[in-house]
């Protein structure tokens, strides 16, 4: 068994998830009243005419470690080309960080819950500090970098504008992987398959969203073939 098959195995137990079920391509608004593509909990999310909206957190509207995942009610789209595009909106006054990303969406205790063994964006809308950048990274539970970091690669490529929507694209082509800010020239980033091929396979490879605070809702979420 590979160095993440067994964390999997519990973690889709725990979970119920439904590796096994076909990837599809959807278009969903994400206002409701459901998602058939998507597995959400409800108990922290919830359908509104704004989009997916996170309706309950631990830290409120401040940035926390609680980051419960949003992911396709499949784990097959590594067996596929396809092109994953959602928008996100952080309330300007509200501290968070934010995730879109593909993979197998483990959280990670060790790094304060962040999705692992996955690429990633990073979306930060921090006020208080101020930050603001976006990155892109490949996560790996397993890596203890600089201040417990858990990034095999982290790159910081664009701003986010606080309150304003930004729509992330992540896009398989024959096992590389480009990431990229369609409304920003220069943000794209590729990942070959040998960079990823142990994090996660063919039926832990989900595409999901998540974040850390109150207030932040994901929209437009779509998969089509390029």
């Amino acid at each position: 068994m590979t160095k993440f098959g067994s964390v999997l195995v519990v973690s889709c137990l725990v979970a119920n998830c439904s590796a096994g079920a076909a990837p599809i391509d959807f278009e969903d608004a994400l206002t409701g009243p459901v998602s058939p593509a998507l597995s959400i909990p409800f108990e922290k999310y919830r359908m509104t005419p704004a989009g997916l909206l996170r309706a309950q957190a631990g830290s409120g509207t401040e940035n926390g470690i609680d980051r419960p995942v949003v992911k396709t009610v499949s784990g097959a789209y590594l067996s596929r080309d396809f092109i994953f595009e959602v928008d996100v909106t952080i309330p300007s006054d509200h501290g968070d960080i934010a995730y879109v990303g593909f993979g197998a969406a483990l959280n990670n205790g060790r790094y304060e819950n962040e999705p692992a063994n996955s690429l990633l964006f990073r979306i930060h809308n921090l006020p208080k500090v101020p930050f603001f950048g976006v990155d892109m990274a490949v996560t790996d539970q397993d890596v203890a970098g600089k201040n417990g970091e858990h990034f095999r690669t982290i790159s910081r490529v664009a701003e986010y504008t606080p309150g304003a929507p930004m729509r992330f694209r992540i896009a398989n082509r024959a096992g590389d992987v480009t990431m990229s800010v369609p409304a920003l020239p220069g943000t794209s980033v590729t990942f070959t398959r040998a960079q990823f091929a142990d994090l996660f396979d063919d039926r832990h490879a989900f595409l999901f969203v998540a974040n850390s605070s109150e207030g932040t809702t994901f929209r437009n979420a779509s998969v089509r073939r390029p």
